[in-house]
């Protein structure tokens, strides 16, 4: 699973994208744990990017003591004839720094209608044509 512990934690995509720019239809699943009432809520979120660069897709939760876990993070190039080059980065501030560590931790070329997928328990792969 990825953890994203506090606010400053940020799952990135980075893209290079086609000119035009084709929609990147991201989906990721989620839940929230407590750490001290050991409550779980689930949760997710639907975002599709049209530009370039780095873009946010989800941040660790801004509840103190709750850590959020993603579960599951798909990414559909959805362009019929061009392919993307993304990379997922996590970011995270750490207690005293003023700049953020980012890591890139998965990076692969789409072709068009592929999907990049991350399901906790077995990583990150590629689907699709």
């Amino acid at each position: 699973m990825i953890l994203l512990t506090n606010s400053t934690d940020i799952l990135q995509i980075y893209a290079t994208q086609a000119s035009p720019p084709v929609p990147l239809e991201i989906s990721v699943n989620y839940i929230d744990l407590n750490l001290q009432t050991r409550l779980q809520a689930p949760g997710r979120k639907n975002i599709i990017i049209n530009e370039s660069g780095v873009s946010e897709i989800i941040t660790g939760s801004s509840s103190y003591g709750v850590s959020r876990a993603v579960k599951q993070l798909s990414i559909f190039n959805s362009d019929t004839e061009n392919s993307i080059d993304i990379e997922i980065r996590h970011s995270a501030l750490y207690e005293g720094e003023t700049d953020p560590s980012v890591v890139t931790q998965y990076a692969v070329t789409l072709a068009a209608r592929q999907i990049a997928q991350y399901t906790s328990g077995n990583g990150f792969n590629k689907q699709g044509d």
